[in-house]
């Protein structure tokens, strides 16, 4: 999933209504960023911004309730 640089687009798409945090963490394993997005029915894309973020590889991790949902690795160019 490479990126731009500019945003990282994360699609939510018939989930369990909640809220999920989303965080990305660098190669050493540091949370560089972190989001909370309320997910309530259909399809929602959440716009991550970024541009402040030094390109490398990156794991968008998403949970909810402290549980692992689901792990994606991200390419920043």
């Amino acid at each position: 999933n490479p990126t731009d640089n500019a945003h990282i687009n994360v699609q939510f798409t018939n989930m369990e209504k909640g809220t999920y945090q989303l965080t990305l963490y660098n190669a050493m394993g540091q949370a560089v960023l972190t989001e909370a997005v309320q997910y309530t029915d259909g399809t929602i894309i959440q716009k991550i911004q970024a541009a402040n973020i030094a390109h490398g590889i990156y794991y968008l991790l998403v949970d909810k309730n402290g549980a692992n949902y689901k792990s994606v690795k991200i390419v920043i160019e």
